[in-house]
């Protein structure tokens, strides 16, 4: 528990808990309000039921509002990372085209350093 406890605090595991645990607790305590009231309303059914219909459209409401936010917010957020990794793997390339030019150059001269002493143990060969 203590190391979770710890873990948590570094990846802010505790604070994404707590506000889901706070969340929950409104959201009950809203919950439990409006069925007491409904219950203890000393008013005509037919207003409690229009009092019902019209909480429902507003809570509809916030929650379409709330889910276009999001949903805005998880766009750009990964419009972002695909940008930091395009232009990561960008880097990743460039530096990996220039490692295989030094590469094939370093090859390119040690093929020329061979050929040029095969050349002189010809010349060599044909001198003896």
């Amino acid at each position: 528990m203590f190391f979770e406890e710890i873990i948590g605090a570094f990846t802010g595991q505790n604070k994404r808990t707590r506000r889901n645990q706070i969340a929950i607790g409104v959201a009950l305590g809203a919950i439990g309000g409006a069925v007491m009231g409904i219950l203890f309303a000393p008013q005509a059914g037919e207003d409690t039921r229009k009092q019902i219909s019209d909480a429902a459209v507003k809570g509809a409401n916030v929650v379409k509002d709330y889910s276009v936010e999001t949903g805005q917010k998880i766009k750009e957020k990964v419009e972002e990372t695909a940008e930091a990794v395009s232009k990561k793997a960008r880097a990743i390339a460039r530096d990996a085209r220039q490692k295989a030019k030094e590469v094939a150059e370093d090859v390119a001269e040690v093929a020329e350093d061979a050929v040029e002493a095969i050349e002189e143990k010809e010349k060599e060969a044909k001198k003896k």
